[in-house]
């Protein structure tokens, strides 16, 4: 997936959240739910993985990205 991008559509995230799925490591996904009881929304993916992700998107609109994610209401 193209993560430089200009303009994030609700697609794109979409297809960002599939590829983060993808990268997930099961095992780190349980070691992470035993650090944090209760959380269902744990993907697993380990940092290394994300910091690779988080440089690409920073070569491009990350603003425009940050905005594009859904708003949490606790």
């Amino acid at each position: 997936m193209q993560l430089c991008r200009t303009h994030w559509s609700q697609s794109d995230y979409e297809e960002f959240l599939t590829e983060l799925k993808i990268s997930a490591d099961p095992k780190y996904k349980e070691f992470m739910q035993r650090l944090i009881p209760g959380e269902q929304n744990i993907l697993g993916v380990r940092m290394p993985v994300l910091r690779n992700i988080s440089k690409e998107i920073a070569k491009g609109n990350f603003a425009q990205f940050l905005g594009s994610l859904p708003r949490r209401i606790s």
